[in-house]
């Protein structure tokens, strides 16, 4: 991956997984989610974050659950191989956060989570914060992709994987975690806005789905 280029990588200690694993690990993190919602169920005094939290559940589950299905009937066992036989390797966190200009060049810093995968983890992750700052700009979609491709042409199959990354609800889930790691004791005003934030920007979100995903030519 080109944000890896120049940099010497302990390849003994990094985790090899294959294409679409960690995505795959994000759909079960809303089993979890269950035990989060049926412990709310049965609270009698709800906070607002709660009960909200609830309204918005069965409709982010039922999505979780249609991604994951489709995901397991595209994902290919020999990815793996794949992957190990292209040396493909993510940054594992790539955001504009942990891209800083030196001079007249980029650098990428924060390698700890470099994993062995796909590179369009790392072109999801980048391109999911760049969108939800500009809440589902299309044109800002197509811009990224079409100068993502120019550079790096997107097989078709990473394309497809790129779609299903985005469909899965991955923002709610981590809200949703928090709440649970957090002890439930005490939930911070921006974890409300969150949720409102997300629940608004939906019907933006799929209809960015709809609109790139269909006219983009991988």
């Amino acid at each position: 991956h080109p944000a890896c280029e120049g940099t010497i990588l302990n390849l003994s200690s990094v985790t090899a997984t294959p294409a679409g694993l960690s995505l795959t690990s994000k759909c079960n993190s809303s089993r979890s989610g269950f035990c989060v919602i049926t412990n709310i169920s049965h609270t009698y005094e709800k906070s607002f974050f709660e009960t909200a939290l609830l309204q918005q559940y069965d409709y982010f589950l039922a999505q979780a659950k249609e991604v994951t299905e489709d995901w397991k009937a595209f994902a290919i066992e020999d990815d793996l191989e794949y992957i190990k036989e292209q040396g493909m390797f993510c940054h594992g966190d790539y955001q504009y956060h942990n891209i800083i200009r030196v001079q007249d060049r980029f650098a990428i810093i924060n390698f700890e989570r470099c994993i062995m995968d796909n590179p369009v983890r790392d072109l999801y992750l980048f391109m999911r914060k760049l969108l939800e700052k500009s809440n589902w700009s299309q044109k800002l979609g197509d811009t990224l992709l079409n100068a993502y491709s120019s550079i790096r042409p997107l097989p078709a199959r990473s394309f497809v994987e790129l779609y299903y990354r985005f469909s899965y609800p991955e923002k709610f889930w981590k809200i949703v975690n928090f709440y649970f790691n957090s002890g439930k004791a005490w939930i911070p005003d921006r974890n409300s806005e969150k949720l409102d934030i997300l629940s608004g920007q939906e019907k933006e979100k799929q209809a960015f789905l709809e609109a790139v995903f269909r006219t983009v030519s991988p």
